[in-house]
């Protein structure tokens, strides 16, 4: 079996829970580090399921960040036996997250209760909240504008928020 390091499972070099190898997926996993903090504790077997979970989307052709958003939600649970679902859905009832977040972490359980073959009893629903993005006020932008020291970028700032044209085609 060769040595393989795991882009997206493992953890940065700083939160590792020990060194070692990991024998996941028909691979050797290393583990660099030996900086055990509580919040990253994880047992073998799960670390080991997560591997496999990661190989399984790697195989099945998501996008690397799809699997690096998916392993980070279910290592953001803190929880050393994922499997055991009641335990999961308290943890999250109780996160001091976003609704939103919240759902994320939810899809991510699920499709990894999917991989494990675990059908959960009972799902939570969580309501999406909608919100809108950050518009400033006039008064914001004009200091913006005008707090930058050059006469020609205050002038194009100015141009494109006077008449929403894009700065590429206001005659720069």
């Amino acid at each position: 079996m060769h040595a393989q390091k795991c882009p997206a499972i493992c953890f940065p070099p700083h939160t590792h829970e020990r060194k070692g190898e990991v024998v996941a997926g028909g691979h050797l996993h290393t583990v660099e580090s030996s900086n055990p903090t509580p919040r990253t504790l994880m047992s073998l077997r799960c670390y080991e399921d997560l591997v496999n979970f990661e190989i399984l989307l790697r195989k099945r052709g998501y996008h690397e960040l799809t699997i690096e958003g998916w392993l980070k939600c279910l290592k953001s649970l803190h929880i050393e036996d994922l499997s055991q679902y009641e335990i999961v859905y308290e943890i999250l009832a109780k996160k001091a997250v976003s609704t939103n977040r919240k759902i994320a972490i939810l899809n991510a359980y699920l499709r990894f209760l999917d991989f494990r073959e675990i059908p959960p009893k009972y799902v939570p629903r969580y309501t999406r909240i909608e919100s809108l993005p950050f518009v400033p006020t006039e008064n914001k932008i004009d200091s913006l504008i005008f707090s930058l020291g050059g006469r020609k970028i205050s002038t194009m700032l100015l141009i494109a928020k006077e008449t929403g044209a894009r700065l590429g085609r206001s005659g720069a």
